[in-house]
């Protein structure tokens, strides 16, 4: 058992398989021998190259679907999927992750392990052949084989501009060439990257509003051109409208694996909304019905502050400590500032009250001045800012607070 336990991680670092039985660790045994010819395999007359495109999940990072080359030669007995969305959970992956330093690889697995997690999960997988000569099939393989290479599979991940999607979109246009030209399938409003994202998230209410918290301006521009294949959905559409050299590049599509539930998601409670609207109401009425103990007072102004200085100070290293280029220039500072977390610490000081003014006045502008930003803000943040507003303004302007100026 141990030897075989051995042979198993040997040949996934070696190959990036993942295997789960005697029956695929047999399949990988193959492969793993012909590695190193694979490079100069010939494929047969058989042989086929398509894209596979896979339904959303239900987890945060499978939200957007996915996309892989399948490569097929029954001639030589070979069904490959090469799989750009590679990661590996790691000591530091969540940090990595949030600096825009996270790789992610090519891997090249069976069919039948490939399509594994998506029967299981209910996922469709649908696939589209691509109407090619067998010299642009034998292409195909030996590009993906150069990428699988040890010094070439990984790369350095970007939701929006280098992902599992954007990946096959490169390879075909490297392959292809100036003959092949892309349409648009239909004729649709222009969108920005985060109406996008936001279009896959209705059903996921906390990932839209902290996607939303994370991202910047960048992320309000509209998508031109090849940029909104980034979602694996519309690379399949879109290949559906292409050509080469005027005829079809791709074959209808084919469903593999049908979807186990229904894509309309069941209705769910937008509970960052109700939870941001109960935190303004506690707030106004702890504002208006006139507390006397000072501790009740400087209470719930505390936990606020403390709030919204934790959630600037997410946003501020976001913007400045990452790689990342869409949570730059990141607007939700306007209200989720990292020096209220200093603040909290200096409420009985008097001085103190003309940085309370002063963000009076900002979240003023903010609250009435929602058209003129260059940002879309998550409809959840005017509730938030609002009831920071009451906060500022009861700080900045009840001297009890602070009792003797010191």
């Amino acid at each position: 058992m141990l030897i075989v336990q051995s042979i198993k991680a040997l040949i996934t670092m070696t190959t990036g398989i993942k295997l789960r039985s005697m029956k695929t660790l047999f399949t990988a045994l193959l492969m793993f021998f012909v590695l190193n010819v694979s490079a100069a395999l010939e494929l047969t007359g058989q042989a086929k190259v398509s894209i596979l495109t896979c339904s959303e999940g239900a987890e945060l990072y499978s939200t957007f679907g996915h996309s892989a080359f399948r490569v097929s030669d029954p001639g030589k007995n070979i069904d490959w999927v090469y799989n750009y969305g590679t990661f590996e959970f790691s000591d530091g992956f969540y940090l990595k992750f949030a600096q825009g330093k996270l790789d992610y690889a090519l891997s090249k697995t069976s069919f039948d392990e490939f399509t594994y997690e998506y029967i299981r999960d209910g996922r469709e997988v649908i696939e589209q052949e691509l109407i090619l000569s067998e010299d642009q099939k034998q292409a195909f393989l030996d590009a993906l084989e150069e990428n699988f290479k040890a010094e070439n599979r990984y790369y350095r991940y970007d939701f929006f501009f280098d992902n599992c999607s954007t990946r096959l979109r490169e390879m075909l246009e490297s392959v292809l060439g100036e003959g092949l030209l892309w349409t648009d399938p239909i004729e649709e409003e222009s969108m920005t990257f985060r109406d996008m994202i936001e279009s896959y998230q209705g059903h996921m209410p906390w990932g839209d509003f902290g996607i939303d918290l994370a991202l910047g301006v960048p992320c309000d521009a509209y998508m031109v051109h090849p940029e909104d294949m980034f979602i694996p959905e519309y690379l399949s559409n879109h290949l559906a409208a292409a050509t080469y050299n005027g005829n079809p590049i791709a074959k209808p599509s084919l469903q593999l694996i049908p979807r186990n539930e229904p894509k309309e998601p069941r209705f769910v409670f937008d509970w960052p909304m109700i939870l941001a609207l109960l935190l303004l109401l506690l707030n106004a009425t702890w504002a208006f019905k006139g507390v006397k103990s000072e501790k009740e007072k400087l209470w719930l102004d505390r936990v606020v502050l403390v709030l919204f200085g934790t959630i600037g100070v997410a946003v501020f290293l976001l913007w400045f400590a990452t790689d990342h280029i869409i949570t730059k220039v990141n607007l939700n500072l306007v209200w989720a500032f990292p020096l209220h977390l200093v603040a909290v610490f200096f409420l009985k000081k008097s001085w103190v009250r003309h940085y309370f003014a002063f963000f009076t006045i900002i979240l003023f502008a903010f609250l009435i001045s929602e058209w003129w930003w260059p940002m879309d803000f998550h409809h959840t943040f005017w509730p938030l800012a609002a009831c920071l507003f009451i906060t500022c303004v009861r700080m900045a302007t009840l001297p009890s607070y602070w009792g003797k100026a010191n």
